[in-house]
């Protein structure tokens, strides 16, 4: 079972079956049982021409919901080819143990990328902040924090930059440096860490006007004597287009050289 490793507890998934042909005779057809948390579901695979000692992947079409706490599930092959039994039936069966992070109530986990068009390697930001609002959209915040290009905000680029030894890298709820490919990693150690205070922020615009109006309510979940406490309130714009030269996005893994980026390796 592929992609069970980062899970939430009370996500839900479609999970992907990785099967090898382990006998002489070409696979075309089979049908997989999956049980997890009490659930069994089967569903049927047809159409392969999967040779013997290869791979496939199959996508199974019913979603799970992830439990909390550490649950074992089951995939299990059968009906090869419609033959029903199969003679040998010790590899048959796949048992994973999956041990979903459980978020604390109230988290929100703020990832700050920073980030340039000038940069060529910056790609990689944007490509796992995608991957981090989708994955995780519910209990993450991403903020591109420019520099250098007109989308840069003087102060928040001056407190930034500091934090971070180059571009593009970041920080995960103002932790240690972290390169983007690590933002999942570093979000999934807090995002289980309670919050000292539940902070909810509120906008109201007035139309046809420059007038916005933003409140933050904080209310604390513990005790937090002793400890100095700031507030940043981040007004963040998805989709910034411009005209000048400056606002073109600098590609260093155009060509493919670099490898796979998420389709930028196709971009110029």
């Amino acid at each position: 079972v592929l992609g069970i490793q980062n899970l939430l507890a009370g996500a839900t998934m479609a999970p992907t079956i990785q099967v090898r042909n382990l006998g002489a005779e070409e696979i075309t057809s089979f049908d997989v049982t999956m049980t997890y948390n009490g659930d069994s579901q089967t569903e049927t695979f047809s159409g392969l021409n999967l040779a013997s000692l290869d791979y496939t992947t199959v996508a199974f079409e019913g979603d799970i919901t992830v439990a909390g706490g550490v649950e074992d599930m089951t995939v299990c092959i059968s009906n090869v080819n419609g033959a029903g039994d199969d003679s040998n039936a010790d590899d048959d069966c796949k048992v994973i143990t999956v041990n979903p992070a459980l978020p604390a109530v109230g988290k929100m986990v703020i990832g700050e990328e920073g980030t340039g068009t000038w940069c060529g390697w910056c790609p990689r930001g944007a490509v796992y902040m995608d991957f981090m609002e989708d994955t995780y959209g519910d209990f993450w915040e991403g903020v591109a924090v420019h520099n250098g290009d007109p989308m840069a905000d003087e102060e928040y680029d001056a407190g930034i930059g500091p934090l971070i030894g180059g571009y593009p890298s970041g920080v995960v709820d103002r932790g240690a440096e972290t390169d983007p490919s690590g933002f999942e990693f570093a979000f999934l150690n807090q995002v289980v860490i309670p919050p000292t205070a539940i902070i909810n922020p509120s906008a109201t615009y007035v139309t046809g006007t420059s007038v916005l109006t933003t409140t933050i309510e904080v209310e604390f979940e513990s005790a937090a004597t002793g400890t100095d406490f700031d507030l940043a309130f981040v007004i963040s714009e998805n989709d910034v287009t411009g005209t000048s030269s400056d606002y073109n996005q600098s590609n260093s893994y155009a060509g493919g050289g670099a490898g796979e980026m998420g389709g930028f390796e196709s971009l110029p």
